[in-house]
C-alpha cells in the first residue's frame, strides 16, 4: 500500500511539473516574429523571420548588400515556400540599387531613408518572372530569384 501511495504522489508531482514547464514555453503567437532560417539569395546571406506563420509570410534581412541586389518575392526552404512581405535592414547596407517586388508590403525606414541606395519597385507574375520594371532596368521574363539581370548605368558618384 505504501508503494502505491508513493507512485501516485510521484505521478501527480511529475504531472504538475510538466504542466508548469509547458506554461513557461512560448505560444505560437510569441514565436511568430522569431528567426526561422538563414539562406543565400543571389549570393547574399539573408535571415528570415515569421510575420505570419499560418500564411508562411516572412521578413527578410540581409547580412550585407551587394551592388544591384534583387530581392525575391518568394523563397523555398526545405520544400516549404515562403512569401516575402517585409524587407528590413539588420546590418549596414552597401549598395547602389535594390530591386524590390511590389508584393513586399513593408520596407524598414532605415532602408528607405538611406541616401546611398536607390530602390526600384518591380512587378512579378505568379511564376516569379518579372513582367514589368518601373524604370526598365530588368529584362522581361528573367527569373526574379536567381537569374535576374540588371542593366544599371554606372552613374553613381562615391564622393559626397
Amino acid at each position: 500500500m505504501k508503494y502505491i501511495a508513493t507512485i501516485i504522489c510521484t505521478a501527480v508531482g511529475l504531472l504538475a511539473l510538466i504542466t508548469y514547464v509547458h506554461m513557461l514555453m512560448p505560444t505560437e503567437k510569441q514565436l511568430d516574429n522569431k528567426f526561422i532560417f538563414e539562406q543565400k539569395v543571389n549570393n547574399v546571406t539573408m535571415t528570415f523571420s515569421y510575420i505570419n506563420k499560418q500564411t508562411k509570410e516572412v521578413s527578410m534581412s540581409p547580412r550585407y548588400i551587394q551592388r544591384n541586389l534583387i530581392i525575391p518575392a518568394e523563397i523555398t526552404h526545405h520544400n516549404t515556400r515562403y512569401r516575402i512581405v517585409e524587407f528590413s535592414k539588420e546590418y549596414s547596407l552597401d549598395c547602389d540599387t535594390l530591386f524590390i517586388p511590389e508584393s513586399i508590403k513593408n520596407i524598414d525606414d532605415r532602408v528607405m531613408n538611406w541616401d546611398r541606395c536607390k530602390i526600384n519597385y518591380i512587378s512579378v507574375d505568379p511564376n516569379n518572372k518579372i513582367f514589368n520594371s518601373k524604370d526598365g532596368n530588368l529584362y522581361k521574363g528573367d527569373s526574379l530569384i536567381y537569374e535576374a539581370k540588371a542593366n544599371i548605368k554606372e552613374d553613381y558618384n562615391d564622393e559626397k
